[in-house]
């Protein structure tokens, strides 16, 4: 089955993600890594009483695994209105707390300030897929909600391949603004994926100069 699109602008139309999440069905599709993988990092920069937003969710067990922790105020945003739906159904009785709600990650209509954690895996992978000009300002518009609905002292959790295009771009946004610390983790994954997978987490604060550790 391919899932693949004939060109890469695809990933940012909501057409091809309804066709691919129609090939996928029911069957989780997660990108890079299993919440098994994942948990030990999330798990220390998430705790129960987060407001959490996760960006692109599509059909991913991810939300779902962080909820069976204990981590239960979980609002869950995809283009694809198709995999909103069938998600929503699917976790309706056990996991009656969850939101899922169709919406552009562009252009958000949450609040300022209305989340203490965004965490994505492999969204801002996916849509930047070249260094054009329309890429490039969908992406600014993306992390500009991203600064927006994150509180002060929040974390924009980002799950990536840190390709270096991607990695240059977001730290200098981040970084640029000056109120940001980067902390970042090589995740030990248990599939056998030809790529290095990351996490990089940028917490929203108060300071003259950004900070990284590693």
């Amino acid at each position: 089955m391919n899932l693949l699109p004939k060109a890469v602008d695809e990933f940012r139309s909501r057409d091809y993600w309804d066709q691919f999440f129609d090939k996928v069905g029911r069957e989780a599709f997660e990108w890079y890594s299993d919440f098994i993988d994942l948990a030990n990092i999330l798990c220390k920069y998430i705790k129960s009483r987060d407001e959490v937003l996760v960006v692109g969710c599509g059909n991913s067990t991810l939300s779902n695994d962080l909820y069976d922790t204990g981590i239960e105020h979980i609002t869950n945003i995809d283009l694809s209105d198709k995999v909103i739906k069938q998600m929503k159904k699917q976790n309706e009785v056990k996991r009656a707390n969850m939101k899922w709600l169709q919406m552009d990650a562009r252009k958000m209509t949450f609040d300022d300030n209305q989340f203490s954690v965004v965490l994505d895996k492999g969204t801002i992978d996916a849509l930047m897929s070249n260094k054009s000009e329309q890429v490039l300002s969908d992406i600014d518009q993306i992390l500009h909600q991203v600064d927006r609905v994150l509180r002060m002292t929040g974390r924009f959790i980002c799950i990536t391949l840190a390709q270096k295009h991607i990695l240059d771009y977001i730290s200098q946004y981040f970084f640029n603004n000056k109120s940001w610390l980067l902390r970042y983790h090589h995740i030990q994954t248990s599939k056998s994926f030809a790529l290095p997978v990351f996490a990089f987490v940028f917490t929203k604060i108060t300071m003259k100069n950004p900070v990284c550790f590693k």
